[in-house]
């Protein structure tokens, strides 16, 4: 009988993480291509909602980000709460705090600091409409991966793969076009490294107002994962994630 380890949480942090650097690597050369989009009703809100994102940003000036609280729960009765300082132009640090429900450590956290919603991890050039619902329009995106196994060397092969493997969508609304949702998924099962096979990932992250008119971020994430590690032990993670009281901060 397989059985389920903790561990895998691990992985799936992970692959959120080289998903998001992966975004950015790929589409730095696209992001001004977004003219090319047919100008078709979806299209254009896309745009729409592409050019209320950059009027958002502009709020955070270069010697200012975002400090938040994040909730984890990882549905095995264990809640951790942390909240999110900036360091610098890019670094920063998990603080636990004691709340009525948390179960922290004293340990630094090496969550990533993924929170607000920037244009640069998509690739819009090559966004497709996949989907209409009576409120929004969903595209699909490809994504491109970069993937650092125990080394600071590329794994080109790897990177290719999962490339084919994970998918990206976004939901723009059609009143007032904007961002309030995306998702990261997997469209078939992919292996991150030796002896581990993942059968089905999916991330979902609900899109809000930092403040009153504010940057879009991520206000509530689930995450879930299925797989294996070798023959005997099984992955089987379900994680919530809420991102809360978000300020700007200055920095050096």
């Amino acid at each position: 009988m397989k059985k389920n380890i903790h561990k895998t949480k691990a992985y799936l942090g992970y692959l959120v993480a080289i998903t998001t650097i992966g975004f950015a690597h790929y589409s730095q050369a696209n992001i001004n291509n977004v003219a090319d989009l047919s100008k078709t009703q979806p299209n254009l809100a896309l745009e729409e909602a592409i050019t209320d994102v950059k009027k958002r940003l502009t709020q955070i000036k270069p010697n200012m980000r975002l400090s938040y609280i994040k909730e984890k729960n990882d549905n095995d009765g264990k809640i951790q709460t942390y909240k999110f300082t900036p360091v610098g132009v890019s670094g920063g640090k998990w603080t636990g705090l004691k709340t009525k429900h948390s179960n922290n450590n004293v340990s630094g956290k090496i969550w990533d600091n993924d929170a607000l919603l920037s244009l640069k991890d998509f690739d819009f050039a090559n966004a497709k409409l996949k989907l209409e619902t009576d409120n929004s329009w969903i595209f699909t995106l490809p994504t491109f991966v970069k993937i650092n196994v125990n080394s600071e060397k590329t794994d080109e092969k790897k990177t290719t793969e999962l490339s084919k493997v994970l998918h990206a969508e976004l939901e723009v609304t059609k009143k007032d076009p904007h961002f309030s949702s995306y998702r990261l998924y997997s469209i078939s099962a992919f292996s991150p490294e030796f002896s581990v096979k993942i059968t089905k990932f999916n991330m979902y992250n609900i899109l809000s107002e930092a403040w009153t008119d504010g940057p879009l971020v991520t206000s509530s994430q689930t995450e879930d994962v299925e797989g294996s590690m070798g023959f005997l032990i099984s992955i089987d993670e379900y994680t919530t994630v809420l991102n809360s009281e978000f300020k700007l901060v200055e920095v050096n």
